[in-house]
């Protein structure tokens, strides 16, 4: 009747027994910065809100897209990554029942700044546009300063 438990043990045992010699291995990561590499990100963002109002049901709109390049300038004494990233592309349309319509492109030179939006959002948006930061991250992937 002992010989039961045993049996049911030792495969339990023999992962335990395993487990730390495999959390010794070093991590092996699979990309490391290179100062000549020029990484591009594309990101998309959508926004869908709905709120309501007494008896008025009002829903907002926001697509967002932009590219942005980065850039491994250096890497300082303290071992933190220095980023050059320069925004590339930004695109923009978004939709308010109150306000009304916009739509921004990087790329155009007929952007809106005539409605409300336009006039508070296009510069703002072409500001950003071609804008090329300095961004200093830790080794542990925290942002630790922001320039430009």
């Amino acid at each position: 009747m002992n010989r039961i438990p045993l049996f049911c043990l030792a495969p339990a045992l023999l992962l335990l027994a395993a487990a730390p010699a495999s959390a010794q291995k070093p991590v092996l990561l699979r990309y490391k910065f290179s100062p000549k590499d020029k990484l591009i990100y594309r990101t998309t963002a959508e926004v869908n809100q709905t709120r309501k109002q007494g008896d008025n049901t009002v829903k907002v709109t926001i697509n967002s897209m932009e590219v942005v390049e980065r850039r491994l300038d250096k890497i300082d004494s303290q071992k933190n990554f220095v980023l050059e990233t320069e925004n590339k592309d930004l695109r923009v349309q978004m939709k308010i029942p109150v306000v009304g319509e916009y739509k921004f492109k990087a790329r155009s030179e007929e952007n809106e700044r005539a409605s409300r939006l336009g006039a508070e959002l296009t510069p703002v948006y072409e500001t950003l546009t071609g804008a090329i930061l300095k961004v200093t991250v830790s080794p542990r992937g925290e942002v630790a300063g922001v320039k430009g």
